[in-house]
């Protein structure tokens, strides 16, 4: 199976990018797996063909949206040329939509995790809500 993971990955640092990476390992003794991440970042060596980053402006206010327009576009250009079997986004929010927008272009299914603060978070939002 193809698949690809969208979140924060190491060198980022926080509880996603350690379980992203934990699980990244294990499902490649099996498959083959991509990552798209924020960057910009310098993908350890044995990872380099297998590690892609968007990189938003960094300016508050603009950051994330600009990360989940970047994001989808970049997936479908990944897609385009790996035809991953599914996507799977790590945080609700900016990369699930990204993911969630990409999947209207490569028809390919999107799971989605919650990985605990990202729910908070996003219900304090006034459209959030909606989307928990």
């Amino acid at each position: 199976m193809k698949i690809l993971m969208v979140g924060h990955y190491p060198p980022h640092t926080g509880g996603i990018a350690n379980h992203l990476d934990n699980l990244v390992r294990e499902l490649r003794k099996k498959h083959e797996v991509h990552v798209l991440t924020y960057g910009p970042i310098t993908p350890r060596e044995f990872e380099k063909e297998f590690v892609h980053q968007v990189k938003p402006p960094n300016l508050f206010g603009i950051r994330g949206i600009s990360f989940t327009l970047l994001a989808s576009k970049k997936i479908e250009e990944l897609h385009r040329k790996h035809e991953f079997d599914l996507i799977h986004a790590h945080f609700i929010g900016t990369t699930s939509y990204a993911g969630i927008l990409a999947k209207e272009k490569v028809k390919i299914p999107v799971i989605v995790t919650a990985h605990g603060s990202d729910l908070d978070f996003m219900s304090k939002l006034p459209l959030g809500k909606y989307y928990v």
